[in-house]
């Protein structure tokens, strides 16, 4: 199956039995090296030399995705496996004779077998994780449940992670949380239910308070600051604000406690994100298409899978490798305190080898790059991409199916002062059996300067216990709204036109609500 263990674990076993006394976690232990004349601490015919040390070797979960031949495949189990040998030499200690059944590395080297034999026929990553906790609980009444969790967790095989599909290497979700009940500690969420509002309306946040320690947290007191601009309107389970500040007076809160907690503020009307760059990409007047042999590939497919206005660019997957791109003739330049690109896709292609990618490039240099998946947000790359399709290693995109149109952000902070262009490439790989019908869509990007209401909650209690946190990606981001309700004066309505220069059409935007008659001039040097 594709999703399977391959090669990690003869590269397990070749490990545990050529380790010495006095040799450490940290240790660069190579695969293969004689094959390349190599000192026993390189690479060898791996992609990283194994050890604990995750920034030698960074290689997690998520790297499944990417790790379409055997070879790759096996080399993220056996770190993850290796680790564990040195989690369990670390609490049991470590004996060369290997029949010490106390030993921690003889413990390791039983939960891997005894893995084996309790994982199922054609088994994913997160099947031989089960199957070793399995063997703990038979063999040792679970006590290294909690060790062994958290080993699986620092590389993406957490709690919450899911392999999906035993048959499809690229659809597994990473996670990177042990068992909650493990870290025994008081723990505060915070999420939203309003992402994106428009200016005016209410905004709601909820703030999930639990008591994972092994005793009752005494007197929990748990806070909000009230995001600047917002208006309180409300809080459950007695909440109160003054000076700013949402406060709820919990009291005492008894192990494996948890705790809703919800208010609700009112937005200002008039107020949002200040956007300066819109193209709906209905026409290909201000974009072009190449491909490595110089052709078009993207197009504009009118009245069809579109998003906004009347068309759409898309581009379909093909049988071999190859990739193409959509250039733009616009440039723009990045203002504001958090300035963020937005964009819609669609798209249906093979999980983690066919995907679309979004890169940037500055005006005054030569170089493309790509964004990092780090600085998408809200729909972000949602796969690891095979070497072969980009010949990029290590690298994410839009991939798989996204079961219909979603909405990314990008975020421009690094960019700030800089005159920038975009664009799309779309790679395929060499596949007799390609998706029928792959297909990557494009459609109506937005530039602005993001307004955002965010803060951190906080929970304490009176052994000291301090913990915050935010809501993800963002918190409520407001839509771009209308500055102002007073009728402008002469010469006073802030517009902007794009393109610029332009050909066959023009989009003006006002900066405020009007009502009634308006007349714009247009004066062109051309």
């Amino acid at each position: 199956n594709a999703e399977q263990m391959g090669e990690g674990w003869s590269d397990f076993f070749a490990l545990v039995t050529t380790t010495k006394p006095g040799d450490v976690a940290e240790k660069r232990r190579g695969m293969g090296t004689f094959v390349l004349r190599e000192s026993t601490e390189g690479f060898g015919i791996r992609r990283y030399p194994y050890t604990t040390d995750m920034t030698i070797n960074p290689i997690t979960f998520g790297t499944v995705a990417e790790s379409t031949e055997s070879h790759d495949l096996g080399e993220i189990w056996a770190a993850v496996t290796w680790d564990l040998y040195w989690a369990f030499i670390e609490k049991y200690g470590y004996d060369a004779d290997i029949n010490n059944t106390n030993s921690g590395n003889f413990r390791a080297i039983q939960h891997i077998i005894d893995g084996l034999k309790f994982q199922p026929c054609s088994p994913g990553f997160i099947d031989g994780r089960d199957a070793i906790m399995l063997a703990n609980i038979l063999n040792y009444d679970g006590a290294d449940t909690c060790l062994i969790s958290s080993v699986f967790a620092r590389r993406g095989m957490g709690y919450f992670a899911s392999q999906g599909s035993n048959d499809d290497a690229a659809d597994g979700v990473e996670n990177f949380e042990p068992i909650p009940t493990c870290i025994r500690e008081l723990k505060i969420k915070k999420t939203t239910s309003t992402p994106l509002i428009e200016p005016g309306q209410n905004v709601e946040f909820a703030i999930t308070v639990t008591n994972h320690k092994e005793d009752a947290a005494v007197n929990v007191v748990v806070t909000d600051d009230l995001p600047a601009g917002l208006t309180f309107a409300g809080a459950s389970n007695g909440g109160t604000f003054s000076n700013g500040m949402v406060t709820w007076h919990l009291g005492n809160m008894f192990s494996g406690q948890e705790i809703k907690l919800t208010y609700t503020a009112k937005s200002p009307a008039g107020i949002g994100s200040n956007r300066y760059f819109h193209d709906v990409m209905d026409t290909e007047d201000e974009w072009f298409s190449l491909d490595l042999d110089g052709n078009n590939e993207f197009f504009v497919l009118q009245n069809g899978v579109v998003k906004t206005g009347n068309g759409a660019f898309l581009a379909t997957s093909k049988p071999t490798q190859t990739k193409f791109s959509l250039e733009t003739t616009q440039s723009f330049v990045v203002t504001g305190n958090q300035p963020v690109m937005r964009l819609w896709t669609n798209y249906a292609t093979e999980t983690g080898v066919d995907a679309g990618i979004v890169e940037i490039h500055k005006v005054d240099e030569q170089a493309w790059s790509q964004f990092p998946a780090d600085k998408v947000f809200r729909n972000p790359y949602p796969r690891k991409v095979d070497y072969q399709t980009f010949a990029i290693p290590f690298i994410s995109g839009f991939s798989g199916n996204s079961n219909g149109w979603v909405q990314s952000y990008f975020d421009l902070s690094d960019y700030i002062g800089q005159e920038v262009t975009i664009r799309f490439q779309f790679g395929t790989n060499t596949d007799q059996n390609p998706l029928p019908n792959g297909s990557f869509y494009v459609d109506d990007i937005d530039v602005m300067d993001m307004l955002n209401y965010d803060t951190e909650a906080c929970a304490t209690d009176d052994a000291g216990d301090h913990v915050c946190a935010r809501a993800p990606e963002r918190g409520v981001i407001v839509q771009p709204g209308l500055v102002g309700t007073k009728e402008p004066d002469a010469n006073t309505l802030a517009m902007q036109v794009q393109p610029n220069p332009a050909n066959d059409f023009l989009y003006i935007s006002l900066g405020q609500a009007v009502d009634g008659p308006l007349r714009i001039q247009l004066v062109g040097a051309d």
